[in-house]
């Protein structure tokens, strides 16, 4: 099946149910009317991946912000530290209450409360984590977690994968050998 290419006419692939490549649904006419009708009302304007733009006097240089940002930074009465995120709490990143947004101070602690969401969705225990090989959830002293990222994994688990590899490794090198004789 051939890929879907984005409706602007730019030529490039588009994901799975979508029209457009990020951001280039305001290439095409009627993305460009609604942009700028948006912009004289005053309007949040769509970003293009959920997030809303609104624009923004206080700004040096800047005429458009992300509204959850320009949002929290105006609740807290100071600008955001350099690398915080914003986390939407019920996922919708349009809907930018006060009270649906939680601030991360680091990339990190933000990844950190995705992961933890994923697995209390799929597992219904955010501790637990997904081993790389069988997909099965576990308790975290149940598996191997490397300190520095990496494969996470039931030891057994990732045993079996590189025996696997191994064995693979040698039929292929005893074909390769074979062949030479």
């Amino acid at each position: 099946m051939p890929q879907k290419l984005c409706a602007c006419g730019c030529g490039l692939p588009v994901k799975p149910g979508k029209d457009y490549r990020h951001g280039h649904w305001a290439k095409s006419a009627e993305g460009r009317a609604k942009l700028s009708a948006l912009r004289r009302v005053g309007r949040p304007i769509p970003h293009g991946d959920g997030y809303l733009l609104v624009y923004d006097r206080d700004r040096s240089g800047k005429t458009h912000v992300l509204e959850h940002i320009r949002i929290v930074e105006h609740w807290l009465g100071v600008k955001l530290p350099k690398g915080a995120q914003i986390h939407h709490i019920n996922g919708d990143r349009s809907d930018n209450r006060i009270d649906n947004l939680a601030i991360c101070l680091t990339a990190k602690a933000h990844q950190e409360i995705h992961r933890r969401e994923r697995a209390a969705a799929e597992c219904g225990h955010p501790d637990w984590r997904k081993c790389q090989f069988c997909g099965r959830w576990d308790r975290p002293e149940n598996l191997y977690i490397p300190k520095n990222g990496g494969s996470i994994e039931h030891r057994e688990c990732g045993r079996q994968f590189r025996n696997e590899l191994r064995r693979r490794k040698k039929e292929k090198q005893n074909a390769a050998d074979g062949r030479a004789a």
